[in-house]
């Protein structure tokens, strides 16, 4: 949906469910892993520099005398770990949604000749690898795959703060109406307030997102 035309007669999909309907009868369930692999090969390196470094960041800011670190500091370890995990996650979104914005290859060079285009003259991906040898090759080199690192920092740096800083603030009203410090919550409060933090997360970077995919997919 991010990655097609806006103009209502060029447009591929009506809407989310047409969007599955289609992708389901041309591609069949693997359509809707399209593009997976990257992220899949690179999930926990993202996660281990986005909390490592976050807690770098935290131990910097801790206090002298134990006092648990506040909002402002929270929002300032979310910034550094935004920062370090960009580089991450910018050339691994580069890969997922130029492979998901073409969908199947069978499918994608049917639709090129369709459209009077010689599929043979077009680069039609058979996998993350060659995305990133077409993109290394015609692209710039490597900073080719850093297509969209602004819009990157900003998705993860919006992200982050809402995430987190609603993280914080949940556990610290769930602790507060219980009368209890927050290291004393149970899982279901902190599962809780996850949940209202990557609620948050998408709420307030969904609109840098598109962006994003609109750069790295043009």
């Amino acid at each position: 949906m991010q990655s097609q035309s806006a103009a209502p007669a060029a447009a591929q999909f009506r809407g989310p469910l047409d969007a599955a309907r289609q992708t389901l009868a041309k591609e069949g369930l693997r359509g809707f892993y399209r593009g997976m692999a990257a992220p899949f090969a690179t999930v926990a390196l993202f996660n281990a520099i986005l909390f490592s470094s976050r807690g770098q960041a935290q131990a910097l800011l801790a206090h002298e005398d134990g006092s648990p670190l506040t909002l402002s500091d929270e929002l300032l370890s979310a910034l550094a770990a935004s920062a370090a995990v960009s580089l991450v996650a910018c050339p691994t979104e580069l890969l997922k949604c130029r492979l998901q914005a073409q969908g199947d290859k069978k499918v994608a060079a049917a639709r090129l000749a369709a459209a009077g285009v010689d599929p043979g003259s077009a680069a039609l991906y058979r996998g993350p690898r060659d995305v990133a040898r077409h993109v290394l090759r015609n692209e710039g080199g490597l900073p080719g795959l850093f297509k969209g690192l602004g819009a990157t920092l900003l998705r993860e740096s919006l992200g982050n703060l809402a995430m987190f800083g609603v993280y914080h603030l949940s556990k610290e009203a769930i602790a507060h109406s219980k009368g209890v410090p927050t290291s004393s919550l149970g899982f279901s409060d902190n599962l809780l307030a996850g949940g209202l933090g990557g609620t948050a997360f998408w709420l307030a970077c969904y609109p840098t997102d598109i962006v994003k995919s609109k750069l790295q997919v043009s």
